[in-house]
């Protein structure tokens, strides 16, 4: 998806997409974006839905200005949902650790299932860098609401990656929002 708008937005700035513009971009980034945004709802695989947000954040990468606020909105509802799900995962990955019949294999599994996991978060974070990046301060509304997620992935008990992650978000937020985001220094 993302190398399709990409070759439309680089089409219409050369020139070669005969009697198309920026509109043609904003209309193809209409059809990809909720596409993706639906697909990562539905997509219970943990490595295919790292992958699907990967190319979400690309997508936004080239076609983030065009966004209006609803789908903005749709994005940010889907991230919550990722955390949210993401979370539930790990406490039920925590508890198969207290089972009778817990072993090194089953150890195993559960660290590379906690990689993928922080692999899953790491695109949170690239993408909320990216909506960052791209809506400076005017997207702070969506970051406040999804501050009780982000929060908790600064505790003790968070691995130094998510921890690193958390922190690299709210570094955006600083550097993007400048004085705006002066209201979020209590909480580092």
């Amino acid at each position: 998806m993302p190398e399709l708008l990409r070759s439309a937005k680089l089409a219409v700035e050369k020139g070669v997409a005969l009697g198309r513009n920026e509109t043609y971009v904003k209309q193809l980034s209409d059809y990809i974006l909720p596409a993706l945004v639906e697909a990562l709802h539905k997509e219970p695989d943990t490595e295919i839905c790292a992958n699907m947000l990967d190319a979400l954040n690309e997508c936004l990468q080239i076609s983030g200005p065009l966004l209006d606020e609803s789908q903005v909105r749709s994005i940010v509802d889907e991230i919550k949902q990722v955390i949210t799900a993401s979370s539930s995962r790990k406490g039920e990955r925590a508890e198969r650790t207290k089972a009778e019949d817990f072993d090194a294999e089953e150890g195993e599994m559960l660290r590379e299932e906690n990689e993928q996991e922080e692999e899953l978060f790491n695109q949170v974070g690239e993408i909320l860098g990216t909506l960052i990046k791209t809506f400076k301060a005017s997207f702070l509304p969506f970051f406040d609401e999804l501050t009780s997620y982000l929060m908790p992935m600064w505790g003790k008990d968070k691995t130094a990656e998510e921890r690193r992650i958390a922190i690299c978000i709210f570094d955006d937020v600083a550097e993007q929002c400048r004085e705006a985001a002066l209201k979020y220094a209590h909480l580092a």
